[in-house]
C-alpha cells in the first residue's frame, strides 16, 4: 500500500501549496477554481491517527472565507474534509453560485485497446478507459442497491456519468453517496460525499473535437460534486455548511482487496462507538408495532424469554404516539379499522389506549426478559392534523411542505435544542435505551418553498448542520445508545450519518409481506462491499432457511415474525429451528464485522445465477460461505476458488443446513464446490482451519 499513501501525501501537499484544485464556483458571475484563489493553511495538528489541518480560501472581494477541515489518516490511505463558508464582512455577499466542493481533473496515463496495454507504440489511436462504478440507492425497489459499472470511452454518449442530480432530499434514494474511479485494475480513487441532503456528482472522460488529428482521442477526465442547485449570498458573520468528502487513494493495490480497505476504513472512522470505545453493532431484534396493546406485546417478549430465542433488542416501531384509540398495522387484513399511523406522526404523546402506563411498562418487562429496546421516532415530520400544540407555539419553527406535512426545521437552533431536550428527557422518562429515527418527507420540498431566490441551499445547508448537531448531543448524551437511520428505509445511507448511526431498515422494500426475498439477500451481497453495518427487516417463514438468511446476511436482522397478534405462534411453531438460524446470524455478525468480505459470483443480480459471498478473519483463521440457489438457477453445482486459503492447511467445516462436520484439505477447500439439487435453496457453510 506504499504507493497509495505516497499519491495520497503527493495530493494532499498539492492542495497545501495550492498546486492542485479541490472546489469550484461561480462567484459573482465568475467561474473560478480553489487554485486560482488566495489560501493559506491554518490550525496543523498531528495525533496517533494521523494529521489535521484547515486550509482557507477567499472567495471573491466581499468577505466569503471558505474552509475546508482536513483529515489525513495514518492506517489508511485517505484523507476527507468537512466544509464551512462564512461572511466575514460587514454586509450582505456577493452570489455563489455552482459550488462543486469536490472539483477534479486529470489524465489518463495508460490507453487501452480491448484488455491489453499497449506501451510499444503509440497508443493515442487506441483510446483511454475509465471506469465508474456505483450503487443504486434505496427506493423500495427489487433493485434497491445494485452495483453499476459503468466503462466510460472518450465518445459523445458514452463518456460521462450524471449521479443523483434529482431534487429529493435525503442523500440514498437514487444512488448511494459513494462510488469508485478505476483507471484501470491498480490505480483509482474511491470516493464518499459526506452530506445527508440533495447531492450529485458528474464525471466525464473528455471527448476529442472532431476536427482533432486523425485517431487523436481524448484522455482528459473531470469530477465534480455538491448540492444539486446552489445560488447563495451569506449575511453579514453567517456560517453555513456545504458537503464535505472523503477520497480513497489505490495504486497498486486490486479493487477486491481495495473494497476491504474501504470496509475497514468505514468501520474504524465512520462506525459509532460507546462509552468504552467498542463498535456498536446492528442487533438481532424482534419487532413489535407500536399500536399493538402492551399486554401482546408482553407476550411476545415472554416467549422469547420461555424459549430462550437470541434477541437483543425488542423494537416498537411507528403507531405508539397521538390520539387514544387503535392504530393497527398497515399490514394486519384482521384489523377492523384503517390504520392511521401517518397522520399521528408530530404529536408525541404517547397512545394511552395501547399503553394506559406509557412505553415505561413495556421497556421494565423487556429488561426483566433481558431485552434493551428500540423505540420510533419521526422528529423532522408534523401532519398538519397530528394536533401537536408546538405549531401554536412557535410557528416559526415549521417549513411548509406540498405534502399533508411541515417540516421541523433543524436549522433553527431553537427548534433543535428543544428536540434534543425534549428527546433526552423521554428517553430518559420510559427508560428507552435506543433511538430509531425515520423521515417520511422530500425536505428539498420544504427547503425550496423556504429559500429566496438568491439564497437557494441555505435551509438545506443550515437544517442538515441542525441535523448532525441533534445526533451529535444525542451520543454524546447517551454514548452507549445506538442510532437506527431509517429514513422511509435507507435513503439517509452516507457516511456523514454512518458515524452516529445504521440502518436497521436498510430498504423499505421489505415493508410489506409480499417480495422477492432473492433481492433481499442481492441487497447484503452489494451493501457488505460499500456499507458495512446494516441491517434488513424480515418477515422470517417459520423455517424457510432461504428467506430468513436472505434478510440475515448483513450485519443484523429485525424480524417482524410477531409484529402484531394475528402473526402470533402456537406451540406447533418450531422455535428450535428459529433459534438455530438466529444464531447463525449472529455468527455471520461476527465475522463479517471482523473479517474481509469477499463476492463469489459476477452477476448475481440475474436471477438466474447463483448468489454467493464469503467472509474470511484472518486473525482467527474462521470465515463462512453463503450460497444462494435461486428458483430461476438451472445449475446444480457451484463452483468458486476460495480467497485467504491456505492450500496446505486443512480446515474444519460445519454444514448449517444439515449439522453436519467434516475435514478436508486446503487444497479441496480453496476450490470450493456445493451441489445443490433444489432450486430456491441456501447452503451455509462455516469453517476455520485446524491448529
Amino acid at each position: 500500500m506504499n504507493n497509495s499513501f505516497a499519491e495520497r501525501d503527493l495530493f494532499w501537499q498539492e492542495i497545501k501549496e495550492n498546486k492542485r484544485d479541490i472546489f469550484s464556483c461561480v462567484c459573482q458571475g465568475e467561474k473560478v477554481r480553489s487554485s486560482e484563489l488566495e489560501c493559506r493553511v491554518e490550525t496543523l495538528v498531528k495525533d496517533e491517527h494521523g494529521e489535521r489541518a484547515e486550509v482557507v480560501w477567499q472567495l471573491g472581494s466581499k468577505g466569503i472565507e471558505l474552509r475546508l477541515r482536513f483529515r489525513i489518516f495514518k492506517d489508511f490511505p485517505y484523507l476527507e474534509y468537512e466544509s464551512f463558508l462564512t461572511n466575514q464582512g460587514s454586509e450582505d455577499s456577493g452570489i455563489v453560485e455552482d459550488l462543486n466542493m469536490l472539483s477534479l481533473n486529470g489524465k489518463l496515463t495508460g490507453y487501452y485497446y480491448g484488455d491489453l496495454i499497449l506501451k510499444s507504440w503509440n497508443a493515442s489511436c487506441a483510446g483511454s478507459r475509465l471506469k465508474v462504478s456505483y450503487y443504486l440507492g434505496s427506493y423500495s425497489s427489487s433493485h434497491d442497491f445494485i452495483r453499476i459499472d459503468r466503462r466510460l470511452i472518450p465518445q459523445h454518449g458514452e463518456n460521462r456519468v450524471l449521479l443523483n442530480a434529482e431534487k429529493l432530499g435525503r442523500s440514498s434514494e437514487r444512488a448511494l453517496p459513494f462510488f469508485r474511479m478505476d483507471f484501470d485494475d491498480l490505480h483509482g480513487f474511491d470516493i464518499g460525499v459526506g452530506w445527508s441532503g440533495s447531492w450529485k456528482a458528474d464525471i466525464e472522460l473528455k471527448c476529442a473535437s472532431a476536427l482533432a488529428a486523425p485517431f487523436q482521442l481524448g484522455n482528459e477526465w473531470s469530477l465534480d460534486s455538491g448540492m444539486v442547485h446552489t445560488r447563495f449570498h451569506l449575511k453579514a458573520g453567517e456560517t453555513v455548511r456545504a458537503p464535505g468528502y472523503f477520497i480513497g487513494f489505490r495504486n497498486g493495490v486490486s479493487v477486491r482487496d481495495f473494497i476491504n480497505i474501504h470496509r475497514r476504513f468505514m468501520l474504524a472512522y465512520h462506525a459509532p462507538r460507546n462509552s468504552k470505545g467498542e463498535l456498536l453493532l446492528p442487533p438481532l431484534s424482534v419487532a413489535s408495532w407500536g399500536g399493538v396493546e402492551a399486554e401482546n406485546m408482553k407476550k411476545v417478549l415472554q416467549t422469547v424469554k420461555e424459549k430462550q430465542l437470541p434477541f437483543e433488542v425488542h423494537w416498537i416501531d411507528a403507531g405508539w404516539q397521538g390520539k387514544d384509540g387503535p392504530c393497527p398495522h398497515f399490514c394486519d387484513d384482521t384489523a377492523t379499522e384503517r390504520s392511521d399511523w401517518p397522520r399521528r406522526v408530530g404529536c408525541n404523546r404517547i397512545n394511552r389506549y395501547s399503553h394506559p402506563n406509557g412505553l415505561l411498562e413495556i421497556t421494565d418487562f423487556a429488561r426483566s426478559c433481558n431485552l434493551q429496546t428500540l423505540v420510533w421516532f419521526e422528529p423532522e415530520r408534523y401532519h398538519k392534523e397530528c394536533g401537536s400544540p408546538l405549531f401554536e407555539e412557535h410557528p416559526e419553527w415549521f417549513l411548509s411542505n406540498p405534502s399533508e406535512s411541515y417540516a421541523l426545521d433543524l436549522g433553527n437552533p431553537e427548534a433543535r435544542e428543544w428536540l434534543t431536550k425534549w428527546m433526552l428527557e423521554f428517553l430518559d422518562k420510559e427508560r428507552i435505551e435506543h433511538y430509531r429515527q425515520d423521515s417520511n418527507i422530500n425536505l428539498w420540498e420544504s427547503w425550496r418553498l423556504h429559500d429566496a431566490a438568491d439564497r437557494v441551499g441555505i435551509s438545506e445547508m443550515k437544517h442538515i448542520d441542525g441535523l448532525y448537531r441533534f445526533w451529535s448531543d444525542l451520543r454524546k448524551a447517551r454514548p452507549d445508545m445506538f442510532i437506527d437511520n431509517c429514513s422511509s428505509g435507507g435513503r439517509r445511507l452516507d457516511y456523514m450519518l454512518a458515524t452516529y448511526s445504521f440502518p436497521l431498515c436498510q430498504s423499505d422494500y421489505e415493508t410489506f409481506q409480499k417480495y422477492n426475498y432473492s433481492c433481499v439477500h442481492l441487497e447484503n451481497f452489494y451493501l457488505n462491499e460499500v456499507y458495512p453495518l446494516h441491517s434488513t427487516l424480515s418477515w422470517m417463514p417459520d423455517g424457510d432457511s432461504y428467506a430468513i438468511l436472505s434478510g440475515g446476511c448483513g450485519l443484523g436482522i429485525g424480524s417482524k415474525r410477531w409484529q402484531f397478534p394475528a402473526l402470533y405462534s402456537g406451540e406447533e411453531f418450531d422455535y428450535g429451528t428459529f433459534s438455530r438460524h438466529l444464531f447463525a446470524i449472529r455468527e455471520m455478525r461476527e465475522l463479517l464485522v471482523k473479517g474481509n468480505y469477499y463476492q463469489l459470483t459476477k452477476n448475481p443480480e440475474d436471477l438466474s445465477e447463483f448468489c454467493a459471498m464469503q467472509s474470511h478473519d484472518r486473525e482467527t483463521e474462521k470465515g463462512f460461505v453463503l450460497v444462494f440457489r435461486r428458483p430461476e438457477t438451472e445449475e446444480e453445482e457451484f463452483i468458486a476458488l476460495l480467497p485467504e486459503i491456505d492450500r496446505s492447511a486443512e480446515y474444519e467445516l460445519r454444514d448449517f443446513i444439515s449439522g453436519t462436520k467434516e475435514s478436508v484439505s486446503g487444497e479441496e477447500f480453496r476450490c470450493f464446490r456445493k451441489v445443490m439439487p433444489e432450486k430456491r435453496s441456501v447452503s451455509l457453510s462455516f469453517y476455520q482451519r485446524k491448529k
